[in-house]
């Protein structure tokens, strides 16, 4: 946490005070007549080392991007978020000149002689060293978007992964361009890889204002122009990247080697379907199907893919390999496409999360749905759970939606709004925006 009078953190004035009181009592003792010579001579020397390393430590007005980054922070000409212009970047473990403090932001000056503001969220005063600065997480943000998706992955390496962001139930633009904006500054503002899944609008109509304002380096999609209805959405999905790549049913990872061009640093990347043809359900089945490993911890994003995808999936890979601890269910629990009992028997994930919007008309999660995956997934804190039946009435919605409270670890954005998943390669930390 940056200095602050709210934060209680002591701030350069502080330091430099505590500085002079080393300096003052150095002095003292080199002075003093009523110490052994020896001793004089040892506290003395203690004195002036802890005077020498104090000045490296906290010398001045120095800022560092805070523990939280795992790559750099930007700065910006303006002390606001995007539009303001990005003028450069403090990278981990680099420090830079404190020129002003204001409020939720620090005014900077570069190496090279740029002053901007940097977010006081991602920036600490000097007193945090670089050696202190820590990284390696896999987190993967799961984010509310109502009736569609859209998962976020921070890699370990500070590599960034959006998969999906689309929504058909009113959804605004901005709160999740403020989410995603928020995350990718801890990484410098850019975006690495953008994965559009399938060309279903609830998963890709929010993407040209989610990334506004965002360098793409490389986006991976299926399908042609005449499989979305959104043909400005596609022109512009061909263009925002620097490296566009279409995939096709032919295009997937084998078992023993991770995708190589998808980069997450010591988490692994597998591309485990895409493109899948099928006669029904066809957008659904083209889903783009990802796995992400970090070390004992994997994670397995579905998009839309139906029964076919899945039974690809199935026929490639070994059981024991797709054994995962989480999974973003398949079509936001749909019981029509998706998520057959033998894909859940053999993913038997242990954290099970559904997009999906609190009223919506297709039924999703479905409770059937939700049953298959409850024999596998763990206990977990007590929290908001909302699923659908069948109405048996022939008036009426034609879904029952029930609310719950439920011990176990299936998770619905309906009611647990953003989900947070995170893991250091072994074990794994859940954090949702409601319980």
């Amino acid at each position: 946490m940056p200095c602050s009078a709210e934060s209680g953190r002591r701030c350069p004035a502080h330091r430099a005070g505590a500085k002079s009181q080393l300096m003052e009592a150095w002095m003292l003792v080199s002075r003093s007549d009523r110490l052994n010579p020896r001793l004089r001579q040892v506290l003395g020397l203690a004195l002036a080392l802890a005077t020498s390393m104090f000045a490296a430590v906290a010398s001045a007005d120095d800022v560092v991007a805070s523990p939280d980054v795992q790559s750099q922070v930007v700065v910006r000409d303006r002390p606001m978020g995007a539009p303001a212009k990005r003028v450069g970047v403090v990278r981990k473990g680099e420090r830079v000149t404190l020129l002003e403090s204001v409020p939720y932001y620090y005014r900077v000056r570069l190496a090279n002689g740029t002053e901007g503001y940097v977010a006081k969220r991602w920036a600490d005063v000097a007193s945090v060293t670089p050696a202190a600065l820590s990284g390696g997480d896999l987190v993967l943000h799961f984010i509310d978007v109502g009736q569609g998706d859209a998962t976020l992955v921070e890699c370990p390496n500070g590599s960034t992964i959006l998969i999906d962001s689309g929504s058909t139930s009113g959804q605004d633009p901005d709160e999740v361009q403020a989410y995603v904006n928020g995350v990718l500054e801890k990484h410098g503002g850019d975006l690495d890889h953008l994965i559009v899944s399938h060309p279903d609008a609830d998963h890709y109509n929010l993407l040209e204002d989610v990334l506004r304002d965002v360098r793409v380096r490389r986006s991976w999609y299926v399908g042609t122009r005449a499989d979305y209805s959104d043909k400005q959405t596609f022109d512009w999905l061909k263009g925002v990247a620097e490296q566009p790549v279409v995939l096709g049913p032919d295009n997937y990872d084998p078992q023993e080697t991770a995708n190589s061009a998808l980069s997450c640093g010591a988490a692994k990347v597998w591309i485990l379907a895409a493109g899948v043809e099928a006669s029904k359900s066809y957008k659904n089945a083209m889903s783009i199907v990802v796995m992400i490993r970090h070390g004992d911890f994997e994670a397995i994003v579905t998009g839309d893919a139906t029964l076919d995808t899945e039974a690809v999936v199935l026929s490639r890979f070994s059981p024991a390999w797709l054994d995962v601890d989480l999974l973003r269910v398949g079509h936001h629990g749909s019981y029509a496409t998706s998520t057959s009992r033998r894909w859940a028997d053999t993913l038997s994930p242990r954290i099970a999360v559904f997009s999906a919007g609190y009223e919506n008309s297709y039924g999703h999660p479905r409770g059937e749905v939700v049953d298959r995956l409850l024999p596998h997934v763990e206990s977990h804190a007590v929290h908001g759970f909302r699923s659908a039946t069948p109405n048996p009435r022939d008036e009426g919605p034609k879904y029952v939606f029930k609310n719950a409270q439920e011990g176990r670890g299936v998770y619905a954005t309906a009611m647990s709004g953003t989900v947070i998943v995170s893991s250091y390669g072994s074990g794994y930390s859940l954090k949702a925006e409601r319980n």
